[in-house]
């Protein structure tokens, strides 16, 4: 987290991240992905733990490659795909 978020004078200094991923591929066997990803508001509580705030959560989903909004978007998804990749080729898939 860049900054710190600060709610009612509370200071959340953690998100909590939420992420779903889908591929398909079309008829013509392009790939495609989609995405939903959920920023939750986090601070660290020495006697309750993680405290979240889900009132204060944003969300982005992008339903296919081509609604990616900006150069962010697309470096996010290309590392997720990349990462993803890596994975299954050291699990031998």
């Amino acid at each position: 987290m860049t900054q710190p978020v600060v709610i009612d004078g509370t200071i959340y200094d953690h998100l909590t991240i939420n992420l779903a991923i889908s591929t398909k591929y079309d008829q013509n066997g392009d790939e495609d992905l989609s995405f939903a990803l959920r920023l939750v508001p986090t601070r660290m509580d020495p006697s309750l733990g993680a405290v979240v705030d889900d009132s204060k959560a944003v969300g982005l989903y992008r339903g296919r490659l081509s609604e990616l909004a900006d150069g962010d978007e697309q470096a996010f998804t290309s590392s997720l795909i990349s990462g993803i990749n890596n994975l299954l080729k050291s699990k031998g898939y």
